[in-house]
């Protein structure tokens, strides 16, 4: 049921690279902004789906952690 839901409510792919990509995990989880589908490529470079509705406040938080982000493409929606 939960695939149909991301299918409809629609994601976001993001590569997350920077010294401490983590940091940004942390401070969405602090923020209350889900995530899913999450992979390492390596020490610095993550991927990962957010919500298509938490875009604005996902990437306001990515400068912060100094983190770059790289939208990959988008799903469902």
């Amino acid at each position: 049921m939960k695939g149909i839901e991301k299918k409809l409510r629609g994601a976001l792919r993001y590569e997350v690279m920077g010294v401490q990509p983590e940091a940004l995990l942390n401070e969405c989880a602090l923020a209350g902004i889900g995530f899913f589908a999450l992979e390492t490529e390596d020490a610095y470079t993550l991927r990962l789906c957010v919500p298509e509705d938490e875009q604005a406040r996902f990437e306001a938080l990515a400068p912060a952690c100094r983190c770059e982000l790289r939208l990959l493409g988008r799903e469902g929606g």
